[in-house]
C-alpha cells in the first residue's frame, strides 16, 4: 500500500469502533477495533519517534564525531522511512543516506519528498537530489535539478556550491564566474566557494594565484574537514615539484576528512595518489598528464601514471605564497543576457573589506 494512504486502515478502524460503541454499546467487536486501531496509529508513529532518536544522536555528538554517529544512525534512519515519516524527515534521512549510505535509497526518499506541497522543502531536495547525479558522473542531470530549483525562488549556500562545482566539473568557467558573482553578491562566501575558486584558477593555468587563494583558505578555516582544499594544494606544490608538501596536505586529509560518497576522491585513491608521488620512476609521469589535463584531477580522475618519465627541467620555481582574495574583476564577469552585470559601490567596497592583497 501506497505510504501516502498508511493512515487510512487505522483512521477506518477507529470510525468503525466508535459507530460500534456509540450505538451498540460496548460490544466485544468495537472493543476490538479500538484496541487495533490504537495499535496501527502507534506503530506508524514509532517512525517518528525512530527518526527523533536518531537525529537526537547526532545532534549530541560533539563536531568530530557528528559523521561517525550518522553513519551508526543510518539503520534506524532506514527502519524509520519504511514505517512512515513526513517529507521533511525524509529530505533530511535522504541527505545523510546520499552522503554516508545506500544512494540510491537516498534517491528515492528524496524524490519522494519532492512530492511535498511545502516549496522550501521541494527546494532542498532538488538541491540535495542533485548530488546523487553528481556521484554517478552526471554533472548536466545535477544542473538541471539546481535549476529547477533555483525556478522555485529560493537560493542558499548549497545551492550555490552545488552549482559551482558541476560547472568546474564540466570545466563551464564562464558559468562559474558568473555564479561566483552572484553568490557574492548575495554575501554567502562559504570556504567551498574560496577552494572552487582556487579549481577556476588551475583550470585557467594561473597556479601562482590558485596557491594564495588556498593559503588563503587555509588561514581562515584551519582545519577544512573535507577533502577538495588539500587536493588541490597537492596538485599546485607538485605543479612547481615539491613532492613533499604535496604528500603532506594529502597526508593531512586522511586525518582530518571522513571521506562521505560525495567526496572527489576516496580513502583508497588518496592513499594510492601519495603512493605515485612518493614513487620515484612514476610522480613526474603523474605531474605532466596534471599539468596536460588538471580538469581530470579536479574531477576525481587520477590517471594512471607510466614509469620511466623524467623530471622536467623547466619546473618554475616554488613561489612564496601570500593569502589573497577576490578583486573586482573576479566577481564582475559579464554576460551577455545580463541587464545589469556592474558592481555597485557598495559591492566593491565589500570586497575590499573581504579581500587581503
Amino acid at each position: 500500500m501506497l505510504k501516502k494512504y498508511r493512515y487510512v486502515i487505522p483512521v477506518t478502524l477507529l470510525v468503525l469502533s466508535l459507530v460500534l460503541l456509540t450505538f451498540g454499546g460496548t460490544t466485544p467487536l468495537g472493543v476490538i477495533l479500538l484496541v487495533l486501531s490504537s495499535i496501527a496509529v502507534l506503530y506508524l508513529s514509532h517512525g517518528t519517534l525512530l527518526f527523533a532518536r536518531a537525529t537526537r544522536k547526532i545532534s549530541k555528538a560533539g563536531n568530530a564525531d557528528k559523521i561517525k554517529v550518522a553513519i551508526e544512525v543510518l539503520p534506524m534512519l532506514e527502519k524509520a522511512y519504511k514505517i512512515g515519516i513526513p517529507d521533511q524527515y525524509k529530505l533530511i534521512s535522504g541527505s545523510i543516506e546520499i552522503q554516508y549510505g545506500d544512494i540510491e535509497l537516498g534517491k528515492l526518499m528524496l524524490e519522494e519528498a519532492l512530492k511535498s506541497q511545502d516549496k522550501k522543502i521541494k527546494f532542498q531536495a532538488l538541491v540535495t537530489l542533485s548530488m546523487y547525479y553528481w556521484i554517478k558522473g552526471e554533472e548536466k542531470e545535477a544542473i538541471k535539478l539546481c535549476k529547477d530549483a533555483e525556478e522555485l525562488g529560493y537560493k542558499d549556500r548549497n545551492l550555490y556550491i552545488n552549482l559551482g562545482t558541476y560547472y568546474l566539473a564540466l570545466n563551464e568557467q564562464h558559468h562559474f564566474k558568473l555564479l561566483l558573482k552572484e553568490c557574492y553578491k548575495a554575501r554567502m562566501q562559504t570556504p567551498v566557494m574560496i577552494d572552487l575558486q582556487t579549481s577556476c584558477l588551475i583550470l585557467s593555468g594561473d597556479w601562482k594565484r590558485a596557491g594564495n587563494f588556498i593559503l588563503s583558505m587555509f588561514e581562515q578555516n584551519l582545519e577544512p574537514t573535507f577533502v577538495d582544499p588539500y587536493l588541490h594544494f597537492a596538485m599546485i606544490y607538485l605543479y612547481y615539484g615539491d613532492r613533499e608538501s604535496a604528500i603532506k596536505y594529502l597526508t593531512t586529509a586522511l586525518d582530518k576528512c571522513p571521506f562521505p560518497n560525495t567526496s572527489v576522491i576516496n580513502r583508497e585513491e588518496t592513499i594510492n595518489l601519495i603512493n605515485t608521488i612518493k614513487d620515484d620512476s612514476l610522480v613526474w609521469s603523474l605531474r605532466d598528464q596534471m599539468v596536460k589535463n588538471p580538469l581530470l584531477f579536479i574531477r576525481g580522475e587520477i590517471p594512471e601514471a607510466k614509469e620511466g618519465v623524467l623530471k622536467d627541467d623547466n619546473i618554475p620555481p616554488l613561489p612564496e605564497f601570500s593569502p589573497e582574495g577576490l578583486n573586482k574583476a573576479d566577481v564582475n564577469e559579464r554576460d551577455e543576457n545580463d541587464v545589469n552585470t556592474t558592481l555597485n559601490e557598495e559591492d566593491e567596497e565589500w570586497i575590499k573589506r573581504h579581500s587581503s592583497n
